[in-house]
């Protein structure tokens, strides 16, 4: 027991020595969900492959359970998340690579469904391919669904306008 609250008390300065900044997350991407749907969403550098990596979410659900996996990925339906990276700040991210992917997924298909479907179907409601001047031009704010000020930003399935209800 004594060596169990020491690894914890070690695993924690050392935390605190890699985190040295007063805020070691970037969260100034906000999504918002105008939807009655809870948003399961995450983001990949990986572009131009957009495929779901098969593993990607299935490790953190058999590791975690579905009820704990990155709980700050979910929204709520008419609520905001922030989209964030952690030590690091998005200018640091697209340094790397000139697009970002943001994958939007129902929450109810994420819960419901295995992973290795969700990727095989390619069961996404909406993928963002941002640019970091996509994201200044949006003011860091994307919406799902999308918005007419997003028609202009790549994305699958692509904007369509809303048809006038008369």
């Amino acid at each position: 027991m004594r060596k169990i609250f020491l690894l914890i008390i070690v695993n924690c300065i050392m935390h605190i020595g890699v985190c040295n900044c007063t805020s070691c997350e970037d969260d100034r991407l906000c999504l918002y969900n105008n939807s009655e749907k809870s948003l399961f969403v995450d983001w990949s550098p990986i572009y131009p492959d957009t495929t779901l990596i098969s593993n990607q979410m299935s490790a953190i659900f058999t590791t975690n359970g579905k009820d704990t996996a990155n709980p700050g990925n979910w929204i709520k339906p008419f609520q905001k998340g922030s989209v964030f990276v952690m030590n690091t700040t998005w200018e640091h991210i697209y340094n790397r690579n000139d697009t970002q992917m943001i994958f939007i997924f129902d929450g109810n298909v994420i819960w419901n469904t295995d992973w290795e479907i969700v990727a095989r179907d390619y069961l996404v409601l909406q993928r963002y391919d941002l640019s970091l001047q996509d994201l200044q031009k949006l003011n860091w704010k994307l919406y799902y669904p999308p918005t007419e000020a997003m028609k202009d930003i790549k994305m699958y399935p692509p904007y369509q306008e809303k048809e006038d209800e008369d």
